[in-house]
């Protein structure tokens, strides 16, 4: 292995710091380079040194070395005046402990040596001048201030802490560029200094080991130097000679780790013992945590960690403490026994959970104590943690379990119900295929009635989450049979037999069922079965259009599953419930908002909430932000083997077609029509067909487009979809159809309206079918304004295109122009290309098209912008630009940048102006008294 020769790589403007700085000196100067240890002050120093002597000048280093009689100073070469006039006496020592009387002795500038006759100049290295007594510092500050002007450059190493008082003066005392801070090397820099000692290329294993030096080259030459002398480096030549690649073994053993711990820092074994037990907490930890850990008193701590922050080791990070690299963190951990590892870990969880620490931190280490402990005992504390952990953290709590059952053996007694806790713990994750996967595997083993029935409704959960109802119909049935007729679980399995009842289409009778059932579920105090029979409730209430009574019952159900005394998490369903009928009542911030409070910390969002939220995007007209919605959503519910996919890949394909990308629309509305094959419910599938019917629409593929109309005309689906898919029906319907259809899309509608009335989503659509129906211009425009109240500006373009062809059907060619405009604008402005050009030749066909814009002139008052006439309004009423950009949702700068270009076409000079001026071209009544803020 080569040597450290070249190690000043990475640090080239260090470098020409130093060259400038060691011009030649007219008198003495004093320089100096701080830093971390291991940061390459010596090594830079010793740059200095080379550089200096291949330029004839005297070069003296003089170090602190320590002696039984203390550390003093050692000057090379040894010259005894130089070092009287210098340094002081040989005889002035710097005691750790305090210098002893008869070992001390000091001596003020009268009685230093005269100062010597340089035939050149010098450069003396000082190194480590934060363990200085403190009459060489003063010695030190009379040599900056000029006394002895002798053509001599002082170049000093200090660490950044501690700083004795006097050095501190000194630092403040040197100019600017007379003092260098060396701070990490950045990770490239790092790799290529460890290449060229290693002479190769770094394999994967050791590039991540080094990226965990935080920077300092010190620590990656002992590691790498240890690995060396220990044989633990695996060297592989490819086909070219110089192609050679250098990694280390998989288990590095116990002893390097031991001595990279002892070597890597000068700290003494009582440092070295607490920092162990500090390891075990982690890359950072609280002074009280490890106070309780040890049994010591945190202010008696902080002084046996005090040598370990002036070396670096330890920094401060907020109210915490923290290791400066994880790669010295690690070789204190690892060198520690593993017995004791296990115990140190399950003591720190007891201490972390007393302190109230995060779910995840705590689970971390109950995890790491199962690894190493004994095995009974391991699984006894990662089941006692995930029970404690499962309510906060869920996915913390599956981990423990999938550990826990991956160290225990199938012949233990309580394995079956092990199984069973595993399988709980991965529902209320959200992992579902896992889920399904350990009940299965459970109930192969498990005999007992009562664990079979807790089982069995776990893996419903589970495939109601897959969407996959048929299969949980079939659980259902195969659980009926084992039940008994009083058993605690019936309520349970009532309700969930009434929900999936529901989602096959079988709604007769099923509300006096569900209300029998929740009122047993009262009497039992069953409130997991309260919270699933008011969310089929609410479901009916849904597909009967009665949303705002649908969205209360949801709420009531949600409120129902968060305070169950159930150790799970709350069930996500009902949530996601309420949310989905906010957005059919086109409030979609309040949707957006509900979900938001809804995510527990350490749960995450369930894909299908993030559909939601993709949803609630898509109808505001924020269609970037809901395909990225949907993309996120889509990977994850894949990834967990959720359901529910179906409307968000229709929604998805119709947001990528209207932006030209038609293959990938495509492959997602194949992709939804292969998983409703393939069982999935498709809930709110009426968007899927909505999809197809627009995509067939825009290519012109009028029969495929009417047969879509004609099939989803004859089902019955969710109320909040016919805001939308109504029209679109109605439109893309054959001439023999629409009056029988017609009819009862408009009877649904009405229906809907009547129960929903602050839908108004759900009354602009009815408005919209009542004008395609009878072709009048003017209930069509009347559609258009409702939808743009409304906020759905996909539905705002569509009604803007169809009333544009109704006038221009009629020869009313400006207003299909001023029509067709909205409409383009609205399309433009959701990015949908794609039909807006559909839209134009639609129109064009009847000779609609819109005249080439007439440019806009560069001064006055036509030269000004929608925008700017905006924000000359709110500047008349006498709004500042902060108010400015919260109403108009902009940045301050951007409000700023309008004001200047106000000012600038219709030449004035004041915000006043602007007020007054456009009181009198507009006609406005302005109050213009004085304020401050104007």
């Amino acid at each position: 292995m080569r040597g450290r020769e070249n190690w000043c790589l990475g640090r080239t403007n260090e470098r020409r710091w130093i060259q400038r700085a060691l011009s030649p000196p007219q008198q003495t100067r004093l320089l100096l380079i701080d830093g971390p240890p291991g940061a390459g002050k010596t090594t830079l120093a010793r740059f200095a040194a080379s550089w200096a002597t291949h330029r004839g000048w005297q070069v003296f280093w003089a170090r602190l070395e320590l002696t039984p009689r203390g550390t003093h100073w050692r000057l090379s070469p040894d010259l005894p005046g130089f070092r009287g006039w210098l340094l002081g006496t040989p005889a002035s020592h710097v005691r750790r402990g305090g210098p002893q009387a008869e070992d001390h002795v000091e001596k003020g500038p009268s009685d230093l040596s005269a100062p010597p006759i340089l035939p050149t100049p010098g450069l003396v290295v000082l190194e480590d001048v934060h363990r200085a007594d403190e009459g060489t510092l003063e010695r030190l500050r009379q040599l900056h201030e000029g006394q002895d002007p002798l053509p001599l450059v002082v170049l000093m190493t200090a660490r950044r802490f501690p700083v004795p008082s006097q050095l501190r003066t000194l630092r403040r005392l040197l100019a600017e560029d007379a003092n260098l801070s060396l701070g990490p090397l950045p990770e490239p820099v790092l790799r290529a200094l460890a290449e060229q000692q290693v002479g190769g290329a770094l394999g994967p294993q050791l590039k991540a080991r080094l990226s965990q030096a935080a920077g300092n080259p010190r620590l990656v030459s002992e590691f790498l130097d240890l690995l060396h002398r220990r044989g633990l480096l695996v060297f592989t030549t490819r086909r070219h000679p110089k192609a050679t690649s250098v990694d280390i073994v998989s288990d590095l053993p116990r002893e390097l780790w031991e001595e990279l711990a002892e070597r890597a820092w000068d700290l003494s074994a009582e440092t070295r013992h607490w920092l162990k037990l500090a390891s075990a907490f982690g890359s950072e930890f609280g002074l009280g945590a490890l106070a309780q850990l040890t049994g010591r008193h945190p202010a008696e701590l902080l002084i046996l960690l005090e040598e370990s922050l002036a070396a670096g080791v330890l920094e401060e990070r907020g109210d915490k403490l923290a290791f400066g690299s994880e790669l010295y963190r690690q070789a204190l951990y690892r060198s520690l026994p593993a017995a004791l590892t296990a115990e140190l870990h399950r003591e720190a969880a007891e201490v972390l959970k007393a302190l109230g620490a995060p779910a995840e931190e705590i689970g971390r280490h109950i995890r790491r104590a199962a690894q190493s402990g004994p095995q009974p005992e391991a699984v006894a504390w990662l089941r006692k943690a995930a029970s404690e952990l499962a309510r906060f953290s869920p996915k913390e709590a599956a981990g423990l379990m999938a550990k826990s059952v991956a160290i225990s053996s199938s012949s233990q007694p309580d394995f079956p119900e092990l199984l069973a806790d595993a399988a709980a713990a991965w529902v209320a994750a959200g992992e579902i295929g896992e889920a399904e996967q350990l009940c299965r595997q459970a109930l192969a083993h498990v005999v007992d009635g009562e664990q079979r029935g807790r089982l069995r409704r776990y893996l419903i959960e589970a495939l109601v989450h897959r969407c996959q109802i048929g299969l949980a119909a079939q659980t259902l049935e195969e659980a009926e049979a084992e039940l008994t007729q009083g058993g605690e679980q019936r309520p349970s399995f009532e309700a969930a037999t009434a929900l999936v009842q529901f989602l096959r289409g079988e709604t007769q009778d099923l509300a006096q069922e569900v209300q029998r059932i929740k009122a047993k579920s009262l009497e039992w105090g069953d409130s997991v079965a309260i919270s699933r029979s008011l969310l089929v409730e609410a479901l009916l209430r849904e597909r009967q259009g009665d949303l705002g009574a649908a969205a209360s019952l949801a709420a009531q159900a949600s409120a129902y599953a968060a305070n169950s005394s159930n150790r799970l998490p709350p069930d996500p369903l009902p949530c996601s419930a309420q949310a989905m009928f906010l957005v059919d009542l086109d409030r979609f911030d309040a949707a957006q908002a509900l979900l938001r409070r809804q995510v527990l910390p350490q749960h995450g969002w369930w894909p299908f909430w993030r559909f939601i939220v993709g949803f609630s995007y898509f109808w505001s007209g924020a269609w970037t932000q809901a395909a990225r919605e949907f993309e996120v959503g889509m990977d994850e519910a894949l990834r967990r083997s959720i359901g529910w996919r179906v409307a968000a890949r229709g929604l998805y394909a119709l947001i990528r077609y209207s932006r030209g990308d038609r293959s990938l629309a495509r492959e997602w509305i194949a992709l939804a029509d292969a998983e409703m094959a393939g069982g999935d419910h498709g809930y709110r599938a009426g968007w899927l067909t909505l999809a197809k019917i627009v995509i067939a629409d825009a290519e012109g593929a009028v029969e495929e487009a009417a047969g879509w109309a004609a099939h989803a005309a004859q089902w019955g689906e969710d109320g909040g979809v016919w805001a939308t898919l109504g029209p679109w029906v109605i439109r893309c319907m054959r001439r023999d159809q629409r009056a029988e259809m017609g009819s009862k899309v408009i009877s649904r509608l009405e229906g809907l309206a009547v129960r929903s009335p602050t839908a108004l989503g759900l009354h602009a659509a009815l408005q919209m079918v009542r004008g395609l129906m009878e072709d009048d211009a003017v209930v069509l425009e009347q559609a258009a304004m409702s939808y743009a109240q409304a906020g759905r500006p996909f539905e705002q373009a569509f009604a803007c295109a169809e009333a544009a062809w109704s006038y221009a059907y009629r020869g009313a060619e400006e207003q299909a122009r001023e029509h067709l405009k909205t409409s383009l604008g609205c399309y433009r402005e959701l990015g949908a290309s794609a039909l807006a050009a559909r839209t134009q030749d639609r129109l064009a066909a009847l000779g609609v098209r819109l005249t080439s814009r007439r440019a806009r002139p560069t001064s006055g008052w036509d030269a000004l912008t929608s925008t700017e006439l905006r924000i000359l309004r709110l500047i008349a009423e006498r709004r500042t630009n902060p108010e400015i950009a919260q109403d108009l949702a902009i940045s301050r700068r951007t409000v700023e940048t309008h004001v200047s270009h106000l000012l600038s076409k219709l030449s004035l000079d004041s915000r006043w102006q602007l007020a007054e001026e456009a009181a009198q071209h507009f006609g406005w009544r302005l109050a213009l008294e004085e304020t401050s803020d104007f």
